[in-house]
């Protein structure tokens, strides 16, 4: 149930500021792995999650596919990179 609590609390923040990082070219994937290994990294973690579990490792699997899915089909319009209209 923490953990739930914890994924909401870095959702909204990230609803927040995602168009002022996305300046930057930080995504969501960045900026939640790197909020994962502050929170879970270390010594001292602030969560002590249980990877063992099955449950949890078919939710890191589904949450990843999701999440990496909406940024590859991340479309810009303007012909920037990612762009197929064969300019350099």
């Amino acid at each position: 149930m923490i953990v739930l609590l914890v994924v909401m609390a870095l959702v909204f923040p990230w609803a927040l500021v995602s168009d002022r990082l996305a300046r930057w070219s930080i995504t969501a994937p960045i900026a939640f792995v790197l909020a994962g290994a502050v929170l879970a990294g270390g010594d001292h973690p602030v969560l002590r999650l249980d990877f063992e579990t099955d449950a949890f490792r078919r939710s890191v699997e589904l949450v990843l596919a999701v999440m990496l899915f909406a940024d590859a089909t991340a479309v810009i319009p303007d012909g920037g990179a990612g762009s197929r209209t064969g300019r350099a």
